[in-house]
């Protein structure tokens, strides 16, 4: 006789570890703010359980399979904590009023120190070159210190209560600017890796090659966008550069651009089997919105401003 499966185990919600808060506690959770700093926490993460990774068995009931099942997962942490990790969620939602209030948990991601790293690379972090590192201006300890978007931790807002908020940066726009940099890490695009990497490697290793020659020519423009005609953004079998320009370009340094576009045209078709269209050049004022609605701008910050 088979026996009944077992009823499943109740659903689990976010709201289960919601609460309210006393007006102190509203007034203490008010004081923090997107980039604020805290001390900790441990790096926690999920895992199959020890059981899972023994080698499959067989069970003799249902209700053994479910048990099993429901065992496959453990939740670890690191030895030691973070020194500090910086809130990534929305001001709004840390607080103890709407939207705040549905919000039981605030995001962070750790900070991390960049000591031992080349110049070069904390310079490219600083400039905003890597989409999951973020450099701190104003850390709390000297050095260069960056946020790591590649980690996200829930942290109870209980938390909160009993620290004292460190501002990660120094301003508000730099505040913005890390804003901007979770939009992007979490909203950006996935594209072929002749797109997302080759093009902007093969991009910035011409401008080094021109820019003494003619330092100008990129400072007119405002972002390299890709548009897919054909195929998709994983997949592309023809795509369009599109030079944004911040005011237009004269017929020399647009060749350049041209010249480069060429030149990578043909890279591409040997190594992804994609055909390049001619580029198109237009300020953002005459750019049809469709088309801008259609591309997806280069890996940021290949061109300095």
């Amino acid at each position: 006789m088979t026996e009944p499966a077992p009823d499943p185990p109740g659903d689990l919600s976010v709201d289960d570890y919601g609460r309210s808060w006393t007006d102190d506690e509203a007034a203490l959770l008010g004081r923090w703010s997107q980039g604020d700093l805290l001390d900790g926490p441990h790096l926690a993460w999920a895992e199959p359980s020890t059981d899972a990774y023994v080698a499959p068995v067989l069970v003799d009931t249902t209700a053994e399979a479910a048990d099993r099942a429901l065992r496959n997962w453990q939740v670890s942490r690191s030895d030691i904590p973070f020194r500090w990790a910086a809130i990534t969620s929305q001001t709004c939602d840390i607080g103890a009023a709407p939207p705040g209030s549905r919000h039981p948990f605030v995001q962070v991601s750790p900070v991390i120190s960049l000591e031992g790293w080349s110049e070069n690379s904390i310079t490219t972090i600083k400039k905003h070159g890597r989409v999951d590192l973020v450099a701190l201006t104003a850390p709390p300890s000297p050095g260069d210190w960056a946020v790591d978007l590649r980690v996200s931790l829930p942290v109870t807002k209980e938390a909160l209560l009993a620290g004292v908020p460190r501002p990660g940066f120094a301003t508000e726009n730099d505040a913005l600017a890390f804003a901007e940099r979770i939009a992007v890490k979490f909203y950006r695009p996935a594209l072929h890796s002749s797109l997302s990497e080759k093009l902007p490697d093969s991009l910035a290793a011409h401008m080094r090659s021109v820019r003494k020659q003619k330092p100008e020519w990129w400072q007119k423009l405002d972002e390299i966008r890709v548009r897919v005609l054909d195929g998709t953004r994983l997949r592309p079998m023809r795509v369009q550069l599109i030079f944004v320009e911040r005011v237009p370009l004269d017929a020399e340094e647009r060749e350049v651009w041209r010249s480069w576009a060429k030149a990578f045209g043909k890279e591409m078709a040997s190594t992804a089997g994609s055909e390049m269209d001619p580029v198109l050049f237009q300020t953002l004022d005459e750019l049809p919105s469709r088309l801008y609605v259609e591309s997806v701008p280069v890996r940021e910050s290949v061109s300095p401003r």
